[in-house]
């Protein structure tokens, strides 16, 4: 679940931007939640480091006036740092404008008033300002198939803010966050461990008044299932073995569930060995799956 793990840093001491880098490579363990939230105090460390981010800015300004590529920037988020293990990247947190025009693309922008989960843990701190406000609830991954419109047993955990020196931690999914705007401009700094088994979780948006998942995310598993999907519409010979393929061996429920979606509007399934197969597989709410897929070709 979300927690709290430090309301103020002081006593963190300093720390650079690579030490904190190798300290993560060296000691925090990618894949563990618990030990991801043990780096809490150096991350507090690098937050008292009032100098490395405009430092990392600078030197990326300079590459920009040369005419080098900038892949590392949105205007939300700064990638600072990435490993095979970790991204540490700078949130930018802006109040919304006076233009009642405007406020719907910068609440989309900065994901605003959106409820969500995430696929993967991360350890957070504020590094500049108050700090955007978030309402913070949590759920059971297990509880769920995972399609809009399911009712899901929300728990609220509470409403708060990420000022500058508090640390926090949120758990991939399990904890949802809906956040608000700033009363000024903000910054936070976040450790995201890479995970390959979590990252496979499908990401959903909330609604919280009604208690159920609104829509899925458009993460990486949301762009490959509509992929699976196509191939249904548009496929050949080749095309079926790799969609059998996926089907029998993808990490991903969703995924499997779209691949014999696809399967069955590719070739059909007279014989009953697409329906033998969905009934082998190991998540045993896959048929269900299948069938919200096959509703994308209706």
């Amino acid at each position: 679940m979300a927690r709290t793990l430090l309301k103020s840093v002081e006593d963190c001491g300093v720390m650079e931007l690579d030490e904190f880098v190798d300290y993560a490579e060296t000691h925090i363990d990618n894949r563990d939640y618990d030990s991801i939230c043990e780096g809490a105090r150096v991350l507090g460390a690098l937050a008292n480091n009032r100098k490395f981010l405009v430092n990392a800015y600078n030197e990326d300004l300079v590459r920009y006036s040369r005419s080098e590529l900038l892949g590392s920037y949105t205007p939300q988020s700064i990638r600072l740092s990435a490993t095979e293990r970790f991204i540490i990247r700078a949130n930018i947190w802006i109040p919304l404008s006076g233009d009642a025009k405007r406020r719907p693309l910068e609440e989309s922008l900065y994901s605003y008033q959106t409820a969500h989960d995430h696929n993967f843990d991360f350890l957070t701190v504020g590094y500049l300002g108050s700090g955007y406000r978030t309402q913070i609830y949590e759920y059971d991954r297990q509880g769920i198939e995972g399609y809009p419109g399911e009712a899901v047993d929300l728990r609220f955990l509470e409403d708060t803010k990420l000022p500058h020196g508090k640390v926090m931690a949120f758990e991939a999914a399990r904890d949802i966050h809906t956040q608000l705007p700033p009363d000024e401009v903000s910054i936070s700094i976040n450790l995201l461990p890479l995970n390959p088994e979590k990252a496979a979780r499908q990401q959903f948006f909330f609604d919280i008044e009604r208690r159920c998942i609104e829509k899925f995310a458009d993460d990486i598993n949301n762009k490959r299932v509509s992929l699976v999907t196509m191939a249904g519409l548009l496929h050949d010979d080749n095309t079926i073995d790799i969609l059998t393929d996926i089907a029998g061996r993808h990490s991903c429920a969703r995924t499997r569930a779209a691949a014999y979606a696809a399967l069955m509007e590719a070739c059909g399934d007279a014989d009953g060995q697409l329906a033998d197969a969905i009934g082998r597989d190991p998540d045993q709410r896959l048929a269900s799956k299948v069938e919200t897929q096959r509703k994308e070709f209706q």
